[in-house]
């Protein structure tokens, strides 16, 4: 594992080394969540929807689970309504 630090701007900003950004699977506009624990901080992806789809089973729901993001798909649900 490598060593290496960062020092905080003024606006609180850092900028997370490369090799962590591959190694976790950070994106650019990546939200990023952050927890304390003792002398040290984690830093994760945090829990989406699509994340939690899967212990539903298919469940009726389309193969494109993305057809469920789009504006018509929400505007027809709220017209079923």
């Amino acid at each position: 594992m490598k060593n290496t630090a960062s020092k905080i701007t003024s606006k609180g900003q850092i900028t997370i080394p490369h090799y962590i950004r591959v190694k976790s699977g950070f994106k650019i506009g990546d939200a990023i969540k952050f927890e304390a624990k003792d002398d040290y901080i984690i830093m994760r992806k945090p829990k989406n929807l699509m994340d939690y789809l899967g212990f539903l089973g298919n469940a009726g729901l389309p193969d494109d689970l993305e057809e469920l993001l789009t504006p018509d798909v929400g505007k027809s649900i709220m017209e079923r309504e």
